[in-house]
């Protein structure tokens, strides 16, 4: 049996924005993004037919459920 434990976990994320213009390589671009936390709960347990899940899902959000193969 899997436990049901809601954990969470925060993450600062940050990373470049880059757009390319193929016909104007001069509007070709790459720019900083803006460092944001993100939260997200997760939890272990079984989905509808009993298979053991990975759910994830934002603070305000609806779960997303990842299988392992």
């Amino acid at each position: 049996m899997i436990s049901p434990i809601l954990q969470f976990f925060c993450a600062n994320t940050d990373g470049k924005i880059k757009s390319v213009d193929n016909g104007v390589t001069n509007n070709n671009d790459e720019k900083p993004d803006q460092l944001q936390t993100e939260t997200i709960l997760w939890q272990i347990g079984p989905d509808d037919y009993g298979v053991a899940t990975l759910w994830a899902r934002y603070p305000d959000g609806a779960p997303s459920a990842f299988h392992r193969r």
